[in-house]
């Protein structure tokens, strides 16, 4: 995927959005459904993550919302640094600490590392990214905040710079940096955050939608236009 954004053809957006919704599947059911299938609410996360995997996409192959493009820029070095993080930070902190190989939270396996990678990948966006996308991998990196603080921190500072560099108005801003605020508080209580995301992640969808059936009925010409002689 980091290859496909660096190379930058012509397809290779689509082809991103389609490894990370296989990704994600994936980790949404061995993980939650098989391997944890007795934590806490971890059918529902399985859901969760299966529809993450279904607003990728949504956004990259049917709506083409979003095109991976990496600048020198703040966002996409913070992209890469966060990535990084996921890829081989975590893992390497914990070799560092003693765990066994097994248990490593490697990418791909470990939904910790999956969305912190996948919120790094989002600052490679070409700006704004769909919101839609943001809301469920930083739902599970506050229900696990609490025992991994370092995946909160760098799951806020991903989002808030997002937020900050898509914002369009500042009611939009200070209303998304709100509920950014509320959703770092409820930290550790998945029932609350999978709720709020969810009706979020509806929202968000609904906003998206109406902005593209007031844009379609700006740009049909009226019937008093349609009459008018070439």
């Amino acid at each position: 995927m980091i290859g496909l954004a660096l190379w930058q053809g012509r397809r290779a957006s689509q082809l991103i959005c389609l490894l990370a919704a296989a990704v994600l599947a994936w980790v949404g059911i061995v993980y939650f459904g098989v391997f944890d299938s007795g934590m806490h609410f971890a059918w529902v996360w399985v859901t969760v993550i299966i529809l993450e995997a279904f607003l990728f996409l949504i956004a990259g192959i049917v709506r083409h919302d979003l095109v991976f493009a990496p600048r020198w820029d703040l966002s996409s070095v913070l992209g890469a640094v966060v990535m990084g993080i996921g890829l081989v930070g975590f893992p390497f902190v914990e070799v560092l600490s003693g765990y066994p190989l097994p248990s490593l939270t490697v990418f791909g396996l470990s939904p910790c590392t999956t969305a912190i990678f996948f919120l790094g990948l989002l600052l490679w966006a070409q700006p704004p990214a769909p919101k839609y996308l943001l809301l469920l991998p930083l739902a599970w990196a506050m229900t696990s905040a609490p025992d991994d603080l370092t995946l909160g921190i760098v799951a806020v500072i991903t989002v808030g710079v997002l937020i900050w560099r898509d914002r369009t108005s500042i009611w939009q801003t200070v209303a998304a940096g709100v509920l950014l605020a509320v959703m770092t508080v409820l930290a550790g209580h998945d029932d609350l955050l999978i709720g709020i995301a969810l009706v979020l992640v509806a929202v968000t969808f609904a906003q998206t939608i109406w902005g593209d059936l007031q844009r379609l009925q700006a740009d049909r010409p009226s019937r008093f236009e349609q009459r008018l002689p070439t």
